[in-house]
């Protein structure tokens, strides 16, 4: 598992109700470079964070990172690093998610019942 984009997948980085047409990932500025998402995606390996996926809440970016890599996020150099570098692929405000990265995390909201 690593940063790197995963094609059609990337939808589940933006959260519920964010029209296909507006997803961030796909969303390529006028100079045609990557979405929103996948620049601050970029931002993060470049740090050296070999599992991440950052989710986008609108101009909140929440990044999750491997389990084994927290610590390291934690360090006040790297965490204004990574703040720094993901502020500027566009967002406002930076999270760490304290669970790390796991699949499906966009769903824990959603509570389903069996049919």
């Amino acid at each position: 598992m690593s940063c790197r984009a995963s094609g059609p997948p990337d939808l589940g980085r933006a959260g519920l109700g964010v029209p296909l047409v507006a997803h961030p990932v796909r969303q390529r500025g006028h100079a045609g470079e990557a979405g929103q998402i996948e620049r601050a995606e970029e931002a993060v390996r470049r740090l050296g964070f070999r599992v991440c996926r950052v989710r986008h809440h609108d101009t909140v970016a929440r990044l999750e990172i491997g389990r084994d890599e927290m610590a390291r996020a934690l360090d006040p150099e790297v965490a204004a690093a990574l703040v720094r570098d993901v502020k500027a692929a566009g967002y406002q405000f930076v999270a760490l998610d304290l669970l790390g990265y796991r699949l499906g995390s966009l769903n824990e909201p959603l509570k389903l019942t069996p049919v």
